[in-house]
């Protein structure tokens, strides 16, 4: 079980977390948040980035891709309280520099998670990674996975396999989603203002079927110590929202981490700074720009490889 969690976490680094940290004082959740009021029906907001993997001991690109997360109007329940609903979807296809095994393939990753509007608590996830069978594989990770919040029970299938971690007696307040993450970040209301590190709690369905057995992990968040904020240009965005002819915004660079057994690098965030302007009097705050991942080969402890996500279009309905 050791061996399978580590090769599913290598494959799957572009959307894992590893780190260390302490404990820090909690965080609270913006209100509004900093995205259009997917309360509304005719809400939404989306966010295309373009991606590279990068083999960095050789400094080419081996991998390309697109990663996109809409996060729009859910439905009303019986008390007319409004739940969103955060879609993502993610393909990596590799060229002819990526290791041999991968060459010409394709992973593809699917999730939606629901969640009540004004406050970012989940009721339902679902989650679909289809992965490319590789030659010499010992077993293919593909999965799916479907999380009910409300009922308490989590349902997973993995090589023909299927698991369950029943969690209806845990105390979920303050527990966020692991494929909400980079939202729930950006709902920090002070985060362009960080100085320090703070933390939340996330669940992570995925590791708690491997491991079978529900916990949840405590997130930290801190500013980058060595580039605390940076201008990105973002070409698909030239002339829109604001941004002038170069489509420059000031970010800042956000590190995000685990506490977990399993050590390595945090995931870098770049979220704006600058407001992106979507209406008279409308802005949309915080918007994520930018993501760095980085992959350590295992066996000698060394960076192998980092995967760049840079935002590339971006439309929105007020």
């Amino acid at each position: 079980m050791k061996k399978l969690v580590c090769l599913l976490l290598i494959i799957l680094s572009s959307l894992s977390l590893f780190a260390c940290g302490n404990s820090a004082p909690t965080f609270s959740v913006d209100f509004p948040l900093p995205w259009p009021s997917s309360a509304a029906v005719n809400a939404y907001e989306k966010s295309v980035f373009t991606v590279e993997k990068v083999d960095v001991t050789t400094n080419q690109v081996i991998g390309e891709g697109v990663l996109t997360y809409i996060v729009d109007f859910d439905h009303k329940d019986e008390n007319n309280i409004s739940y969103s609903q955060l879609t993502s979807t993610f393909e990596m296809t590799y060229n002819d520099n990526a290791p041999e095994k991968d060459r010409g393939l394709t992973d593809y990753v699917m999730s939606k998670t629901v969640f009540l509007s004004t406050a970012l608590t989940p009721t339902r996830t679902i989650k679909a990674v289809q992965l490319a069978p590789r030659a010499g594989e010992e077993a293919n990770l593909s999965y799916s996975l479907e999380t009910d919040y409300v009922g308490g029970v989590s349902k997973m299938t993995l090589n023909g396999v299927d698991s369950e971690i029943n969690f209806a007696k845990k105390n979920l307040s303050g527990v966020y989603d692991n494929e909400m993450l980079y939202y729930v970040v950006r709902s920090y209301p002070k985060l362009n203002e960080l100085s320090s590190y703070l933390t939340f709690k996330l669940a992570n369905f995925v590791d708690m079927h491997l491991e079978n057995a529900y916990k949840t992990y405590t997130m930290q968040i801190a500013p980058d110590v060595e580039q605390a904020e940076q201008t990105v240009y973002l070409p698909g965005l030239k002339g829109r929202f604001g941004l002038g002819d170069e489509g420059a915004v000031t970010a800042t660079n956000i590190s995000v981490s685990i506490n977990s057994t399993l050590s390595g690098p945090p995931i870098d965030l770049l979220y704006s700074k600058t407001p992106f302007i979507v209406g008279e009097g409308l802005t949309t705050k915080r918007a994520l720009v930018g993501i760095s991942t980085y992959e350590y080969d295992v066996s000698e402890s060394e960076l192998k490889y980092q995967t760049n996500y840079t935002l590339s279009d971006y439309s929105v309905t007020p």
